[in-house]
């Protein structure tokens, strides 16, 4: 396959490298249509060679709930502090819990609700320690928080994950 910067300019875009990208994906993409026509994940396959993120449900589900147990976790930090704490740690604090539902919300592995649960609180750690690292080791209980918002987050993703909404037909 072999790119020529001719193509590029012939489309008029201002700048080549963004459209170079544009145009190898676009590349990518039809060779992907043209071996997996029949296939209907082809628009997964995309992504997937990609690399790209794919919003799931449990996504969804995971960042929710990481916003929510933010909140909760810049509530508690207020008060242990006595309202002392400036707006950039508060805000600091939420955005780590933000990351930790991303990171937990991603597709992973299908395993047992131990296991699972388990990964949850690994990768709970794993981000609060960045946190708790960066802040000069001041904040323990947020620390340790974070290992159980790790569980609680993995646990709603399991739980909702395949829940659907149920509509009530018109009788």
């Amino acid at each position: 396959m072999e790119f020529k910067y001719s193509e590029i300019q012939r489309r008029g875009h201002p700048s080549v490298a963004p459209s170079l990208f544009v145009y190898i994906c676009c590349k990518i993409k039809s060779q992907i249509l043209g071996k997996y026509r029949k296939n209907k994940t082809i628009d997964f396959m995309f992504q997937e060679r990609l690399g790209l993120l794919m919003i799931t449900r449990r996504m969804k589900i995971s960042i929710i709930t990481g916003m929510l147990l933010g909140v909760v976790c810049i509530v508690g930090t207020s008060i242990r502090s006595g309202f002392e704490r400036e707006v950039y740690w508060l805000f600091a604090l939420w955005y780590n819990r933000l990351i930790m539902g991303i990171l937990i919300g991603a597709p992973w592995k299908r395993i047992s609700l131990n296991r699972s649960l388990l990964r949850g609180g690994g990768l709970g750690l794993l981000v609060s320690f960045a946190f708790y690292a960066t802040s000069g080791f001041q904040d323990p209980v947020s620390f340790l928080a974070g290992i159980v918002y790790g569980v609680i987050i993995e646990y709603v993703a399991c739980k909702y994950q395949n829940k659907t909404v149920k509509t009530h037909a018109a009788q």
